[in-house]
């Protein structure tokens, strides 16, 4: 069903999100790389690192900044404060990926802005 969704969305979408594989069954990496390289036509992007082998364009979230986090609020609590001393926290830290082979099938040419962020990673 993927499948379908992706090659009709080429057809008709400035860019495509492409989230996780996680609930799709039956997912075979292989497979799945062959269909993206053959069939896409627009950008496609994913917030998943993991997803990059099927995206042109990735901006995720730094994993390690929630455990950072969680072992700081945890050493405090150990120290004497209250978990309810502690807002809830959204993550701030964020990492851009770039599937060149991809957006060269495609002829995405990221402008220069991009590529000084792609190039500090």
């Amino acid at each position: 069903m993927w499948k379908r969704g992706f090659t009709e969305a080429n057809g008709w979408a400035d860019v495509i999100y492409l989230p996780t594989n996680g609930a799709i069954a039956g997912w075979n990496s292989a497979a799945a790389r062959a269909w993206v390289e053959k069939e896409v036509r627009r950008p496609v992007i994913t917030c998943d690192d993991f997803m990059m082998p099927y995206a042109v364009l990735g901006l995720t979230k730094v994993a390690r900044e929630q455990g950072d986090l969680a072992a700081r609020i945890a050493l405090s609590i150990l120290a004497g404060k209250r978990p309810a001393d502690f807002m809830v926290s959204a993550n701030v830290q964020g990492r851009i990926f770039f599937n060149a082979a991809l957006a060269e099938k495609i002829n995405f040419k990221p402008d220069p802005e991009l590529q000084k962020m792609i190039g500090k990673q």
